[in-house]
């Protein structure tokens, strides 16, 4: 992984400075304290993995003093493994309700594709499958931290193995182990607490098994006592239905004589009634007419009487229309007697004759007007002639001859042209009412054209009424013949002569009487009718007299009923003691069951606190064995990682030469050099160069047990030389130099100057932006130290 360029914007102290890293070699990036130089560096970790390191919150990140509306965050550019990886990470600020929030954002393009979808959180996780790290091992392999050199070689073994487990990704593993160990402690403590004891469990079980016993004896004799008073019970009611079934039979036999004497009363009564339905019909009926004749005779009455409603309606319509007709003939009438034709004939000529004479005046006013306006216009031009000629020289334009006085001659012509003027105005007056007259007689010879056209049409509406009043006479005439023969039909009197209102009334009268005679018609019906259905009646009831005599049955012996009762009474005092017996044994059994349910109870709650304990001692047994394992997991990984820690650094020691042949760095954290004849140094006891370059061979095996032993493109170092003296910056700087392709190594000592292929000063006023030296300087201060 190399990074070839960085681009930061309102981050920490950058106001907006873009940093080009594609030369290889040692760059030096140097400045004062509080010039913003780390700024750049801890740009790259926040814009790969969101990575805030030591800088504080989201907020903090802002430049102090920028526009809140400003983006703040940074781009970087990287080639790994041959692709071009431009990330960006920027905040947005915004104040919710006051209170100050900052939203991330993020792009991602790799090989000038830009990545769809992409969120602050989906980066991270990109650039961690890309990179094959994650935010922490990503620092240990790419990043030598201020003072770390130093502070490897000379620290405690607590520091050392800090930043060990930091590094190579074991700090959240030795975390694990003590929260591991804290949560066996507490489980054991709150088992240790919990109330519960197996031998209370064993007395409860005991007592519980004893009231099962007692229980299941009691719902035994409970049992038994059911059963007899069921047994009671089915006797009982065996002997009841017997009782029943004697009774019911007593009932039937008795029921039975009961119908037939109402049987017999219902036919006497049946035969009467047909007697006198009888009688009635052969007193009306005396010439032995049957239903038939009589519904041919109502049909035939029925049908006529249809017809001559059918007939009035038409005759009555017919009149009405009649009626009409002769209005409309009447009012048509009248409308043409209104119009006197040689009157309006003489108002049309009178009319044409005043629309000539006005025609003739407006030719005459427009004649006038004409000549007026051709005289004022003559009049005008020799005005202004008159006026445009030199005094002494002008000359009459109707003569020709020479004026004397010229003033006097114009004033004449203005006289002239006012008299002319008056009378064109006359003329337009005479147009304007000539016209008015013309106007006047042509709406008047068209009002009396409109009246005489609707005296034409009043003419024909009535010759139309005329024969409508012919036609509806003649159909009314017809209607009237067809309304005599009906009223005839029906047995009434209607002389031929006879119409009108009177014809009306004949023929309501024959309704009327016709149905008169069709109601009593009727009635006679009926009362065959009601002869026919009696007789049948009383048939009927005769037959039902024999049916019941047919159905009547004998009744049981008394003294079988009377023994039946007996029995049935014994039965009910037996079945009454066996019910009680049966209770008295449930009640028993319910108290047994109570105390059962108590004993119950008392070995569950027993139980369910022994459950609870060894639950708790299991889990207890479990968060101990939990510890060991991570444990010795961490011991495993430590013991792993700081062999190859120590052979990483070692070859490196063998690379920068001298008298110094093995590293060693065991469980205890003590770092530790090996002299030629095999004598083991502590590395915090070595001279300033001797001690730098076993520090940083420390730090570069870190590096390499991350990377598994492949040496990085480029590493990045924040000040690694503080703590060290002369000889031991530059012994760390020329290291550096030898093994890796590309440094970028901040400093603020000279050494650095004296090894670097490019040097990169940054300059920076109090409370201002970090800017590169030679470039202009903002004329107000914006931002923290970097």
């Amino acid at each position: 992984m190399r990074i070839t360029h960085l681009h930061g914007f309102n981050f920490r102290s950058l106001d907006d400075m873009a940093i080009d890293l594609t030369d290889d070699g040692l760059i030096a990036m140097v400045g004062a304290p509080g010039s913003g130089k780390s700024s750049l560096l801890s740009l790259v970790p926040f814009v790969l993995y969101g990575d805030t390191g030591q800088n504080g919150s989201l907020p903090d990140l802002r430049r102090r003093g920028s526009d809140e509306s400003d983006r703040c965050g940074g781009a970087v550019t990287l080639i790994h493994n041959g692709d071009r990886i431009e990330a960006s990470r920027w905040l947005t600020r915004t104040r919710p309700k006051g209170k100050i929030k900052e939203t991330g954002h993020a792009s991602l393009t790799i090989n000038g594709e830009t990545v769809d979808g992409m969120t602050p959180t989906r980066l991270t996780a990109e650039m961690t499958r890309i990179l094959g790290q994650p935010k922490d091992s990503f620092r240990g392999a790419n990043f030598i931290g201020q003072g770390e050199v130093d502070t490897l070689a000379t620290a405690t073994p607590t520091e050392v193995q800090a930043l060990v487990e930091h590094h190579t990704g074991l700090a959240p593993l030795t975390r694990a182990r003590q929260k591991a160990r804290e949560a066996a402690r507490e489980a054991a403590t709150t088992a240790k607490a919990l109330p519960g004891d197996a031998e209370e469990l064993q007395r409860a079980e005991a007592n519980l098994d004893e009231a099962q016993e007692e229980t299941q004896e009691c719902a035994r004799l409970a049992e038994t006592a059911t059963t007899k008073r069921d047994h009671a019970r089915s006797l009982l009611a065996d002997a009841s239905a017997t009782v029943d079934r004697l009774r019911r039979a007593t009932e039937t036999a008795r029921d039975s004589l009961d119908k037939v004497v109402a049987a017999r009363a219902v036919a006497e009564s049946a035969r009467q009634r047909a007697d006198e339905a009888a009688q009635a019909a052969r007193e009306q009926c005396p010439n032995g007419t049957d239903t038939g004749d009589l519904d041919e005779q109502i049909a035939a009455l029925e049908e006529r009487m249809q017809l001559l409603v059918g007939v009035g309606v038409s005759y009555r319509d017919a009149q009405g229309a009649a009626a009409r007709a002769h209005s409309r003939l009447q009012t048509a009438q009248q409308s043409v007697q209104q119009v006197d034709r040689d009157a309006l004939a003489r108002e049309i000529d009178e009319a044409a004759s005043a629309r000539d004479r006005a025609a003739d005046a407006e030719r005459s006013a427009l004649n006038a007007q004409a000549a007026a306006n051709a005289e004022g216009e003559r009049l005008a031009k020799a005005v202004q002639q008159l006026r445009s000629a030199e005094t002494g020289s002008a000359c009459c334009p109707t003569c020709r001859q020479n004026v004397a006085d010229l003033d006097a001659l114009i004033s004449q012509f203005d006289e002239e042209a006012a008299a002319v003027q008056a009378r064109a105005d006359k003329a337009v007056a005479d147009r304007r009412t000539a016209v008015a007259a013309h106007q006047q007689a042509s709406r008047r010879i068209s009002d009396i054209e409109a009246t005489l056209r609707e005296a034409d049409t009043a003419d024909r509406d009535a010759q139309r009424a005329r024969q409508d009043a012919d036609a509806a006479e003649g159909t009314a005439t017809a209607r009237a013949a067809d309304m005599r023969a009906a009223v005839t039909a029906l047995d009434g009197t209607a002389d031929d002569d006879l119409a009108g209102e009177p014809l009306l009334n004949a023929g309501l009268a024959a309704h009327a009487a016709a149905k008169t005679k069709v109601g009593q018609l009727r009635q006679l019906r009926q009362v065959l009718v009601a002869a026919s259905e009696t007789r049948a009646a009383a048939d009927h009831a005769t037959g039902q007299v024999q049916v019941a005599q047919e159905q009547v049955v004998d009744a049981p012996d008394p003294a079988e009923v009377a023994e039946a009762v007996a029995e049935q009474q014994r039965l009910q005092s037996d079945y009454d003691e066996a019910v009680d017996k049966a209770a008295r044994a449930d009640k028993v059994l319910g108290s047994a069951q109570v105390a059962l349910m108590q004993m119950q109870t008392w070995v569950e709650g027993e139980r369910a606190k022994w459950d609870a304990k060894r639950e708790a001692l299991d889990a207890a047994e479990v968060a101990a064995g939990t510890a060991e394992a991570i444990g010795a997991l961490r011991s495993e990984l430590l013991a792993e990682y700081t062999g190859q820690i120590s052979a990483a650094a070692t070859e490196l020691l063998a690379r920068f030469g001298g008298e110094h042949v093995a590293f060693h760095l065991d469980s205890d954290f003590v770092p530790r050099v090996e002299l030629l004849d095999g004598t083991l140094v502590e590395t915090k006891t070595l001279s300033g160069g001797e001690k730098a370059r076993a520090g940083l061979a420390f730090r570069l095996g870190i590096t390499l047990q991350i990377t598994r032993g492949g040496v990085p493109d480029q590493v990045l170092g924040d000040e690694v030389t503080n703590y060290l003296d002369e000889e031991g910056r530059r012994a760390v700087i020329s290291a550096l130099g030898q093994l890796f392709p590309s440094v970028v190594l901040i400093s603020h000592t000279s050494e650095a100057l004296d090894f670097a292929a490019r040097t990169i000063a940054l300059d920076r006023d109090p409370l201002g932006a970090t800017m590169l030296q030679g470039e202009p300087r903002p004329q107000e201060p914006l931002a923290e130290a970097g």
